[in-house]
């Protein structure tokens, strides 16, 4: 950029001339795009064109999303979450592979035969209920074989329901620990369930049994190239603090001078608030890092909720990017803008 001349050519006394000069030069528009890079894994109910295992892809429609990671998978359900509030921002999604553990699961006996019409009421995280129609005359075996029909009829929720052994059981599409957050809650809405023996959790109950945490480390050494806004990752409690930590060396690493591309990673809980304090001042204690929490024992029945794996982000006044994590059920808890 030329500059004019600040000095008096009239002035023979040799010395050295400064001029700084502010406010010049391109300048980033505060309405532009944020780019996110959501991790997760995917489902293994093959996916019509798998990503590949510790790779990231940019997705553009939630076919693609599907096509990459499976309906229901835990990147599928962050990404609906996020096209809903903010369908502009640039998505990227990023496979960790699967820990091999365990997969979550609940158990819920049904017996008897129905002595009157009933309407069972089964909401899976924050899906829209399902109202499943339960008639006078109908055997145990019917009302499972419905309520079984009606969840996988749901492609994107996170469970696949089954009837084993005559019981009706929930299995999350993932393996790993992070299933035990998913929450099913199961009401009356009509009648009683007469004749039918049920036991109903109108505050929801947890998935169970769920084990070894899985390692984003290979993922993200795949997604150095992109500048992300925001990474969000389902981790969020003290068992969870080593992926955390690989996570939040990553972010930090990424902004440093030499490299200089800044940016935050968002975890989420669903636990005591007291219990997610403690954790976010005593082990993730990070600048870059926001922890979003939930109340674990808490379910709104007045508005769907985040649930498990799921991030929210919403683009306010073209410059605040704000995001909402969270596992399993309940209350909002948001965190502040992103840089």
């Amino acid at each position: 950029m030329a500059l004019t001349s600040i000095v008096d050519l009239s002035n023979k006394r040799p010395r050295a001339f400064v001029r700084v000069s502010l406010g010049v030069g391109s300048r980033a528009s505060g309405a532009a795009p944020i780019t996110l890079l959501l991790l997760g894994n995917k489902t293994g109910l093959a996916p019509s064109d798998p990503l590949t295992d510790d790779t990231i892809v940019q997705v553009f429609d939630e076919d693609e999303v599907i096509a990459k990671a499976g309906a229901g998978s835990e990147l599928h359900r962050m990404w609906r979450q996020v096209s809903e509030v903010n369908p502009t921002a640039s998505v990227y999604i990023g496979a960790i592979a699967e820990s091999g553990g365990a997969d979550a699961s609940l158990t819920k006996t049904l017996t008897g035969t129905a002595t009157a019409d009933s309407t069972l009421e089964v909401t899976i995280g924050c899906d829209t209920p399902l109202s499943i129609a339960v008639s006078n005359g109908d055997a145990a075996a019917t009302v499972i074989a419905n309520i079984i029909a009606a969840v996988n009829a749901v492609t994107h929720t996170p469970v696949i329901a089954t009837t084993p052994a005559s019981n009706l059981v929930l299995t999350a599409k993932q393996a790993g620990p992070r299933g035990n957050y998913i929450k099913v809650r199961t009401r009356w809405t009509e009648g009683t369930g007469a004749g039918i023996t049920f036991t109903t959790a109108a505050n929801g109950e947890a998935l169970s049994g769920g084990t070894t945490n899985d390692d984003p480390t290979n993922v993200l050494a795949a997604s150095t190239a992109v500048r992300f806004h925001l990474t969000v990752a389902p981790y969020g409690v003290t068992a969870e603090a080593t992926p955390i930590g690989v996570i939040t060396a990553h972010v930090d690493s990424q902004a440093g001078a030499l490299t200089g591309k800044r940016g935050r990673c968002v975890f989420g809980a669903a636990t005591a608030l007291a219990t997610a304090q403690t954790f976010a001042f005593t082990d993730l204690n990070e600048e870059r890092a926001r922890l979003a929490a939930e109340q674990a024992d808490a379910i709104v029945v007045d508005f769907p909720t985040p649930s498990t794996y799921e991030a929210m982000t919403h683009l306010e006044e073209g410059d605040s990017l704000h995001i909402i994590v969270a596992h399993g059920g309940a209350v909002r808890f948001w965190v502040e803008e992103a840089q």
